[in-house]
This record gives C-alpha cells, structure tokens and sequence, in this order.
C-alpha cells in the first residue's frame, strides 16, 4: 500500500482497525482471495484514476474504459461483502472511509436510467449495489459507454 493511501486510510482507522481489515479475507474467485483493506484501497485507488482520466482524450493510450468500469464496480461488490464480515466496532469507521470514496464517485457520476452497464455485460442482475446504477457523467468511459450502446441500438 503506498503512502497516500495509508494516510487517506489513516483519517479513518486507526492502526488496530486497519489490522482488524487484513484479516478479513474475501474470495474474488475460486482461488484468489484478497483481504478487505486492499480492497478498500483498490476502490480508492480505481476512482481515483477513473477521476484522474475525466478531462483526457481518448487517444490517451493511458485512459481506462467501460469495462475498466466494470472491474471496479466489481471491486465495490468485493468491499460491501467484506463489510459485512466486520465487527460493529470496527465497521463504522471503515464504513465511513468506504463513504469517502463512494461520495467521490457519486460527486462524478450520474444515475444510468437508460441501464447502458446491462449492455456492456447482460450478466448484471438486480439486486446489485447503487454503484451499479451509475456511469460518468464525462471522460473516455462515457464516450466509450454511449459507442457502444449506440451500436448495440442499430
């Protein structure tokens, strides 16, 4: 974990919670699993970089895309199912740094009315988080997204 996240993570948790953190472990597959605070700190890290890449081209060879997207909202299913996993003492203040980057996300998103994510993958089944009912209100995601549902309607 590098610096800036642990000191985002630090406003937050104090040295014993962030341990209580590591020893939650979530299966991401049948053979991996990752324990909960690399997954907050992925999360964190993912909108940063999807927030970062807003106001670039889309010839950037460096901008993630929609599926990028994808993989990070599947990395948000990953921090819900660990929170579930804390104990009370402890899942107030990692609820309240998940918050942190979650108002972040929102702060850059809107609400996907028109459901282009099922369109990108129509595994996607109700009863998904919120942030699965939101894309980029901008940036080379959006752009990406709205070509491929654009295709996908002709």
């Amino acid at each position: 974990m590098n610096h800036e996240i642990k000191e985002w993570l630090s406003r937050f948790l104090g040295s014993s919670e962030i341990s209580k953190l590591q020893q939650i472990s979530v299966r991401v597959s049948a053979s991996r699993e990752i324990d909960l605070c690399d997954l907050v700190a992925g999360w964190y890290q993912h909108l940063k970089k999807m927030e970062s890449d807003l106001p670039l081209s889309d010839s950037d060879r460096t901008v993630w895309g929609a599926y990028d997207l994808l993989a990070a909202l599947s990395l948000r299913d990953f921090v819900a199912r660990g929170l579930g996993k804390l104990d009370p003492d402890c899942s107030t203040a990692a609820a309240a740094a998940v918050r942190d980057v979650d108002e972040k996300f929102l702060s850059y998103t809107e609400q996907d009315d028109c459901q282009r994510i099922k369109k990108l993958d129509d595994s996607i089944g109700e009863g998904r988080g919120w942030w699965w009912k939101r894309i980029p209100v901008s940036g080379p995601i959006r752009r990406e997204i709205d070509a491929i549902s654009a295709r996908m309607a002709d």
